[in-house]
């Protein structure tokens, strides 16, 4: 990941991972995060640690979910 793409000077981490919504809870990114001294362990524990009991944690994504997307991909898979 810190490795640049070949025949580029872009490092693969810049151009692959800036553009996706999962690279903080990706580990090789967060390798690449940590190894090129942009962000440490404890950036990332930050964010997965913010809750302070699973209760906090499931009234967050609770209160977060798009239950008409929900509902209809459920209803969708009843038609297959």
């Amino acid at each position: 990941m810190i490795k640049n793409i070949e025949g580029t000077r872009i490092k693969f981490a810049t151009r692959t991972c800036r553009d996706c919504d999962g690279r903080y809870s990706c580990p090789s990114y967060r390798e690449y995060a940590v190894q090129s001294g942009a962000k440490t362990l404890a950036d990332f524990k930050r964010y997965y640690e913010d809750f302070r009991d699973e209760a906090d944690q499931e009234t967050f994504i609770t209160a977060n979910i798009d239950t008409a997307k929900l509902d209809e991909i459920i209803a969708g898979q009843g038609s297959r």
